[in-house]
């Protein structure tokens, strides 16, 4: 038997959401799925003497969740956070978490040096470190 709410407005949304739950499932999330809705991380960025540093919270992934290019002077970061947990709730009294694809742009990052950007996930949180370059290097 189906369950409802008393307000049609939740038991839209967590149809929507079992419906982009179930869809985004059965393909590979990294695909970013057209029509999925799409979140956006929270993201610091910030300049040191020698690198800038980018600094994501995308807590319950793992490393292998994201792709991250640098294309000319911007920055792309996808990735997908699925929800692990079982759905077996029968109200939802406060939902806050995003769940599912998000594709973030960081434009105008200066000349950095390619081949000492690292990237790690920890705790977390995404951490890039995308080293400036010296005079002459690129």
């Amino acid at each position: 038997m189906a369950e409802y709410d008393d307000d049609p407005r939740v038991s839209y949304q967590k149809i929507t959401k079992r419906f982009r739950r179930g869809f985004t499932e059965s393909f590979v999330c990294r695909d970013l799925v057209p029509g999925a809705e799409h979140w956006d991380p929270p993201t610091d960025i910030y300049e040191t003497e020698t690198a800038i540093v980018i600094r994501m919270e995308a807590g319950g992934m793992h490393k292998n969740d994201f792709e991250v290019k640098l294309i000319e002077n911007r920055l792309h970061i996808r990735g997908c956070r699925m929800e692990r947990e079982s759905r077996t709730k029968t109200r939802i009294h406060q939902m806050e978490l995003n769940y599912g694809p998000f594709d973030k742009v960081i434009r105008g990052i200066p000349p950095v040096d390619i081949a000492k950007i690292k990237a790690g996930y920890k705790d977390g949180f995404l951490v890039i470190t995308l080293p400036k370059t010296t005079s002459g290097n690129k």
